[in-house]
């Protein structure tokens, strides 16, 4: 009996040992071998999936986004050896709502979720619109799964937030297309067929008609002293952009960027920098071929760095009364400017605390130069003898104690 118990127990014994062992090798092999029909738990033993972040270029994961709107593009690489699933998460800082976001759905970009190859990339393009007043900090982040699994599988944690809304097309304007029709888009205000009028002596503004078929444009918040980057729009439902009149009149920002604005229709740019007080701003290369009236276009502009106008197309312009008044800039260079057409350079540099002056062009007898320097202070104004017509030399002969001439034979 004691024999039978002895056997029995070693039997039970080896049993034991067999199963412990068993269970041991079976939770090593999981690690190093997906079961097709248990893929949850094996990928829990094979580690965090990992991925990195850049943003227009920069190796971070966070970018600030100023009043107005935005494009950003984002790079997510994979770093798993493996194909695997992803989401893209946001979070915002003091979860402020006043903000929209949204992703490009073409073949030239990816979407925030989906799947990718192992050491992999995807390029995702976002639109980002900052209603409020202060910039907004917006950072992002990688979720992933197993590429096997469903893509709800993937949850996003930690307060952050998924990107389902596509962009909407730029620069399309839905409603009804009447005078008076308003479109927004980034940091601007379109309006068909009408223009803000600003009147510099009563400080107000006045909506009047546009004689041409097209839109005007203007910066929607003039309070806001973040930077001026909105992409803006050259032509909207296929009508241009005639007048940028008033376009940042009164705006206290302090950089202003138009990047590719195409102005070869407009026709207005009156007061388009009247009263601004940027110290930073993008090359001023426009293209000025039609337009007719730069009165009162850098009246008081506190900029003070050289404004260096020789891109300027100015034979069809008539109107160029106060157009530099008061303006602050060291040097004005309108050398390339052409005087054809001019009917009005009354007060032009008026009050103008800029140290040098460069003409070119001739000003032709019969124009209105009323007053064209008084109250400056320039230095140095250059001009060929041939603008030295007996109008402007009457008028410039006034201010002899404020300012020399430097005839460039």
């Amino acid at each position: 009996m004691n024999k039978i118990d002895y056997i029995f127990k070693n039997k039970m014994f080896v049993l034991v040992l067999i199963c412990l062992i068993g269970i041991i090798l079976n939770f090593s092999y999981s690690n190093f071998f997906v079961l097709s029909n248990n893929h949850k738990v094996a990928e829990m033993y094979v580690g965090e999936l990992s991925y990195t972040i850049n943003i227009n270029g920069n190796n971070t994961n966070f970018v600030s986004i100023p009043n107005g709107t935005s494009d950003i593009t984002l790079l997510i690489s994979s770093k798993n050896e493996i194909d695997t699933k992803y989401k893209l998460g946001y979070i915002i800082d003091n979860n402020n709502s006043n903000y929209s976001i949204y992703y490009y759905d073409d073949t030239s970009y990816s979407t925030p979720s989906g799947s990718i190859a192992s050491s992999g990339s995807k390029s995702i393009k976002l639109r980002i619109t900052n209603n409020s007043s202060t910039t907004l900090k917006f950072t992002f982040k990688v979720f992933g799964g197993y590429d096997h699994n469903d893509l709800n599988s993937v949850t996003l944690s930690g307060g952050y937030m998924q990107i389902t809304e596509v962009a909407p097309a730029a620069c399309v304007f839905t409603g009804n297309l009447v005078a008076g029709a308003t479109y927004s888009y980034g940091q601007y205000t379109y309006i068909y067929k009408m223009y803000n009028y600003y009147n510099v002596d009563e400080d107000s503004y006045q909506l009047k008609s546009l004689s041409d078929d097209g839109w005007s444009v203007i910066l929607t918040d003039k309070d806001s002293t973040a930077p001026v980057t909105s992409e803006i729009c050259s032509s909207i439902n296929d009508k241009p952009i005639v007048s940028t009149s008033a376009m940042f009149a009164n705006s206290k920002t302090t950089s202003i960027d138009y990047g590719n604005f195409d102005t070869s229709n407009v026709v207005d740019m009156s007061c388009m920098f009247c009263n601004t007080s940027f110290t930073d701003i993008s090359s001023l290369a426009f293209d000025t071929s039609k337009v007719i009236d730069m009165s009162y276009m850098f009246y008081n502009s506190k900029y003070t760095d050289k404004l260096l106008l020789t891109y300027f197309d100015t034979h069809n312009v008539t109107d160029m009364s106060y157009m530099f008044y008061g303006a602050a800039a060291s040097d004005i260079n309108v050398t390339n400017f052409s005087f054809y057409d001019i009917v009005d350079m009354s007060y032009m540099f008026a009050n103008s605390t800029t140290e040098f002056l460069y003409f070119i062009s001739d000003i032709p007898d019969g124009s209105v130069l009323n007053n064209m320097f008084e109250n400056c202070t320039i230095n140095t104004v250059f001009v060929p003898s041939p603008v030295i017509n007996s109008d402007f030399t009457q008028d410039i002969t006034k201010y002899p104690d404020t300012m020399r001439i430097t005839v460039i034979v």
